[in-house]
């Protein structure tokens, strides 16, 4: 059996300078959700957790890990299998 805790959380982000929200790909509330980037276009793994953001009327975009690390100051956290 398999147990998961999902927590949704409000948060205000702020990219790093340089950043251009016109590259943004904003998908519609009703799209399915995409398997890469929509800032760089990267395909995202199915196993990652990647940075997924909604605006107000529902329109989605999605980071890969390099954009969420390059942008926005996420920092990768070690597995515990990975050796240091």
């Amino acid at each position: 059996m398999i147990s998961a805790f999902i927590e949704v959380i409000d948060v205000s982000l702020a990219p790093s300078k340089g950043f251009d929200w016109s590259r943004v790909r904003w998908d519609a509330a009703d799209a399915p959700q995409r398997d890469d980037c929509s800032y760089c276009g990267a395909a995202i793994p199915e196993e990652a957790v990647p940075l997924r953001m909604w605006d107000e009327p529902g329109n989605s975009c999605v980071f890969c890990d390099d954009c969420m690390q390059r942008w926005w100051g996420f920092v990768p956290l070690q597995r515990e299998d990975d050796e240091p």
